[in-house]
């Protein structure tokens, strides 16, 4: 063979190579990521889980899961705090639709001010606002209900999930003026 096809002919080997690094190289990352989030997913539910396992039916106990609802939720993680909706109103929101709404419809960055709760059985009733600058904006009555040895947050209206998928949620919280 001449050395002219020797040479395309190793480069055409090499070109071969660089292509099956790259395939190869691309798994590794894709199976990293699917295992990363995964880990992530797992982990944020677990610690929701544990932090919520053995609360008190006390005002005090329904505070502390209020507070601790409201910081993963204004840090954006609307998965870590799916677990943390009361089970009846999960058997309603699918939880792509729950973390698909709020990521159309952000909160994340802002810090929550959680009230003394008013108890009445398993139920507690608190004022929670924003804290700093946006305090201003005023507050709204939220409620938690106490059920297996933990407080549990319920929506105060799931109708923007029913019965829609993630792009008729977003609209349907955008027509309820959820967000902009």
């Amino acid at each position: 063979m001449p050395p002219e096809g020797q040479a395309r002919r190793a480069r055409g080997g090499s070109r071969v190579l660089e292509e099956a690094c790259a395939a190869v190289a691309l798994v590794v990352v894709t199976a990293a990521v699917t295992w990363v989030a995964a880990v992530r997913h797992y982990t944020a539910e677990a610690e929701a889980e544990a932090a919520a396992a053995s609360e008190p039916a006390t005002a005090a106990g329904a505070m502390a899961a209020a507070q601790y609802y409201f910081s993963l939720y204004g840090a954006g993680q609307y998965a870590a705090v799916y677990p943390l909706i009361a089970p009846a109103d999960r058997a309603v929101i699918a939880e792509s639709s729950w973390t698909g709404v709020h990521q159309a419809c952000p909160a994340s960055g802002l810090t929550y001010q959680v009230k003394t709760p008013v108890l009445s059985g398993t139920t507690a009733v608190m004022a929670v606002g924003y804290s700093g600058a946006a305090s201003a904006i005023g507050s709204e009555q939220v409620t938690f209900t106490y059920s297996g040895g933990r407080w549990y947050y319920v929506p105060s209206d799931t109708s923007v999930y029913r019965g829609h998928d993630l792009a008729q949620a977003v609209a349907a919280a955008k027509a309820a003026g959820l967000c902009s």
